[in-house]
């Protein structure tokens, strides 16, 4: 079972989107989307700091984010990745894409990747997702992708559970 750092930062890829770490110079495309423990960003340099912090995280093995790249055009579509740390072999996946993404299939292909990441590379036993009750356009992306409603929980939110095969 491996957990964050990597010896080399996982890439993965699909027909439709590459997964890479972020860097500074995605700072200016991510401002519309990018939050961090509930703040959003208002400028690349909120980014940057923030972009610090997920770092930290990812070197003291507690999470691991990546960029999703449309592979066409090059522009980071979103974000994508396990958060709060692993315990008892769980993964908790969060994601968001820039408008311009959404209803073109890019979260479906990182969510796959990501989840057959968390299974074989990561060995987690599950994949979770927490997300508003009302919040309808995830919820669907998560259904579409073999996710299903597993509790309720405080404030209007769910958790989701991957139900597929292990192997993506």
């Amino acid at each position: 079972m491996k957990r964050p750092p990597f010896y080399a930062f996982p890439e993965l890829v699909s027909e439709t989107v590459l997964l890479r770490e972020l860097t500074r110079d995605d700072s200016e495309q991510l401002i519309e989307i990018f939050t961090y423990d509930g703040k959003a960003a208002e400028s690349a340099e909120d980014v940057v700091r923030m972009l610090s912090k997920i770092d930290s995280n990812y070197r003291n093995g507690s999470s691991v984010n990546w960029g999703i790249v449309e592979r066409a055009g090059g522009k980071i579509a979103g974000i994508c990745g396990y958060y709060r740390g692993f315990e008892q072999e769980t993964g908790e996946i969060g994601f968001v894409l820039r408008e311009g993404f959404r209803r073109k299939g890019f979260m479906s292909a990182a969510l796959k990747l990501a989840v057959a990441f968390g299974k074989q590379e990561l060995g987690l036993k599950r994949v979770i997702a927490i997300t508003k009750s009302w919040n309808q356009e995830a919820i669907m992306v998560l259904e579409n992708n073999q996710f299903r409603q597993t509790a309720e929980l405080p404030d209007n939110y769910i958790e989701l559970e991957y139900t597929g095969s292990s192997h993506g």
